[in-house]
């Protein structure tokens, strides 16, 4: 949800269901015309607060014209209620209704084609977030809304000009009053408001490719086919306001305004359309998503700076604490990737993100010990302030640090328990406090996640027990939603309440990916001397740090312009891969793919491509980040040296299948960070991902052509 335009929202939903209920009560009075004016001016608050907060000029502009239509619409109905005793006046008021009765669908519709159109500035784009489309899209949709305006006015003539030809309706005037009878005209202004009002609605939805906005699609379904269900109703009655108890529920106008304003108004608020509040909550994002890592990755590349300037002896020392803040950040961000999508995590979770950091740590003499018992679903945030806790005293340990790990679920509880014991640095500050008191007073208070903190001194040994408990059946498992609660412990990166999920995903998942492959030539190049160029290392560490560290110093708005890296076969494979090194190099993209290339080689993992990797841009990053995901995997998690990614395609589909020579060094392969990432980003596409476990690793992705 976009909260910047959620004020509007509400305002417009009472002024609506006020005047609703005053346009009922107003048969029991004297006083007219207030209901009429009262929608008029809603119509124009309206408009007007789209001004400003639309940033696409097409959209806006067709959005606005809609406006005008409905102020035009009342203002009809005002007149035409008036008593002008002129028939010829009378008639052509109610002619005149079917001018924005024509032109409010058919502004939806035309607005709806330009989502994606344009970027924020107007300018054309081929892609990029909102789906954008080519040129020669562009000039195809001019030309389709000049005949639908031409349509609308030759219909609205029509309209206006029945007295002469009849083919609206015939009216026939009798001493008591008048008569009517519709003709076939207005059944196709029945069909066409239906067909445009339904038509506006599907494009709108097909042109949004972002899957974190699909999610709240309901709301503009629901508002869509209340308008629908209202409409119908009033013309299968024959074009008479329904009633109950003598009493009109509502008037064809208020359907029209209904539809109209409530469709592009929830459109707006759930992020589909391109505005002002989206910017700001993307603003907000680059302040607390990137902000939550921003302090680790620029000390770090400060550290990082004059490391490799030292003799081999120091520059080893310094890249084992270089791999502990890089597992830390690794394992962090691979949390909130997960977090992102649910509302839990299993503490299994937690289990794997401290023994890979106890991994990294063992590296520079740190004695650890793990134990787990059971495990439960608990808050993510639980997960992650537990994982921050334990990291904060693992980095300050001597020589040793233990973590017990004690979880259990019930149908009626979930029960978490994490105590880390380490031999931490001894003495007080200035002010007296410990260690740990400064530790707890900067974790922020753990009541504000439902737990507990107790911490003790035995045998010189410190001792941190972290513990919560949450009922099953009422709303504490998803509670921890509230803006105060993250900011306090920054954890902003937890997007219970952000709605701008696919921009954080790329921040997020180009750091749990660069991040990985650094570790993993990192690991390789300590415990392998000789098997991994220093050079190697340096381009891959810069390339990790520049990525991210420049988005925050230059304050960018394209997070979309960091993707995670692509990697291509090697040369000597068959003559149909050198053909698609051949078109890659045609579209300048050789040596991002070389790069990345080598640094597979320099993990110790060769990829092996047998058929031709298509170049469709519409899959070209996903494929990449897949690639880069299977073979970060590889070397990571199996005993394997090689990867395998086998393309075929045939009339309907692009099939991948990505394989490898190793066997996995866990049970089965669970799908976490970056295969969880790969998952959503496939089926945003409209594919299909399918993982094997049996016998070995295998990972089946789906495209239609």
């Amino acid at each position: 949800m976009v909260k910047g335009r959620i004020k509007i929202s509400i305002i417009v939903a009472v002024w609506l269901t006020l005047t609703e209920i005053w346009n009922i009560v107003a048969v029991f009075t004297d006083i007219h015309h207030v209901a009429t004016f009262s929608y008029m001016a809603l119509a124009i608050f309206w408009t007007i607060s789209l001004i400003r907060e639309i940033t696409e000029p097409l959209i806006k502009r067709y959005l606005q014209a809609g406006g005008v239509m409905l102020v035009l619409l009342f203002a009809v109905r005002f007149f035409r209620y008036l008593d002008t005793s002129i028939e010829v006046i009378d008639r052509l008021l109610w002619y005149a209704y079917y001018i924005p009765i024509l032109s409010l669908p058919m502004l939806s519709f035309v607005a709806s084609i330009g989502i994606g159109g344009a970027d924020q500035s107007g300018a054309a784009g081929t892609g990029g977030l909102w789906g954008f489309v080519s040129h020669k899209d562009l000039r195809r949709n001019r030309k389709v809304r000049l005949i639908l305006f031409g349509l609308t006015a030759i219909l609205g003539i029509l309209c206006l000009t029945n007295d002469f030809h009849g083919m609206l309706m015939k009216i026939r005037y009798t001493d008591t009053g008048y008569t009517t009878s519709y003709r076939f005209l207005f059944y196709i202004i029945f069909v066409w408001s239906a067909l445009f009002s339904i038509a506006a609605f599907i494009v709108m939805i097909r042109r949004c490719r972002i899957s974190s906005y699909k999610k709240y699609i309901a709301l503009p379904f629901i508002v869509e086919s209340v308008g629908l269900l209202l409409w119908a109703w009033y013309y299968i009655r024959g074009g008479s306001s329904p009633k109950i108890m003598g009493i009109s529920l509502y008037n064809i106008q208020e359907v029209f305004l209904f539809q109209f304003i409530g469709m592009w108004e929830s459109c707006i608020v759930i992020g589909l359309i391109p505005s002002r509040s989206l910017i700001s909550e993307r603003d907000w994002i680059r302040m607390n998503v990137v902000s939550t890592i921003q302090n680790e990755y620029i000390s770090a590349r400060e550290y990082y700076n004059g490391l490799w300037e030292k003799d081999e002896d120091e520059f080893r020392e310094g890249l084992i604490h270089m791999t502990c803040l890089g597992a830390y950040a690794k394992r962090r961000t691979n949390l909130e990737l997960i977090a992102d999508s649910r509302g839990t995590l299993s503490t299994t979770e937690l289990s794997l993100a401290i023994r890979e950091t106890f991994d990294y740590h063992q590296l520079a003499g740190l004695s650890v010990g793990y134990e787990e018992s059971g495990k439960a679903e608990v808050p993510a945030l639980l997960i992650i302030y537990a994982y921050e806790l334990f990291e904060k005293i693992v980095s300050q340990a001597v020589s040793a640090c233990y973590v017990k790990v004690y979880a259990g679920q019930t149908a009626e509880e979930a029960d978490f328990k994490m105590i880390v014991e380490a031999d931490l640095p001894v003495g007080k500050s200035e002010d007296g406090r410990s260690f740990l008191d400064i530790l707890v007073r900067d974790m922020g208070s753990p009541e504000a996640i439902g737990a507990v903190i107790n911490y003790s001194e035995e045998d010189e040994t410190e001792r941190v027990e972290l513990s919560a408990a949450y009922s099953m059946k009422s709303a504490d498992l998803i509670s921890f939603g509230k803006h105060e609660q993250y900011v306090e412990h920054g954890l902003a990166g937890v997007t219970g309440f952000l709605s701008l999920e696919e921009e954080a995903l790329v921040v997020k998942t180009w750091i749990h990916d660069s991040l990985g492959r650094c570790l993993l030539m990192t690991k390789r190049y300590i415990l392998c001397p000789g098997e991994v160029e220093r050079e190697a290392l340096f381009k891959a560490w810069n390339l990790s740090f520049g990525g991210i560290v420049d988005l925050i110093k230059d304050g960018k708005e394209d997070f979309g312009s960091i993707q995670p890296p692509n990697i291509i076969p090697k040369e000597a494979e068959t003559h149909q891969e050198d053909a698609a090194i051949e078109s890659l190099d045609q579209e300048g993209l050789r040596i991002a793919y070389s790069e990345c290339f080598s640094q597979a080689g320099a993990m110790g993992v060769y990829v092996i491509v047998r058929g031709k990797i298509p170049l469709d841009p519409r899959y070209r990053d996903i494929i990449g980040t897949a690639i880069s995901v299977h073979v970060t995997n590889v070397a990571g998690h199996t005993t394997g040296n090689e990867a395998y990614i086998t393309v075929t395609e045939d009339a309907d589909f692009y099939t991948f299948v990505f394989e490898n020579n190793g066997e996995s060094r866990s049970v089965e392969v669970r799908e976490t960070g970056g295969l969880r990432n790969v998952r959503r980003r496939v089926e945003s596409a409209g594919g299909s991902m399918v993982i094997e476990n049996r016998p070995a690793f295998r990972m089946t992705i789906k495209f239609v052509r």
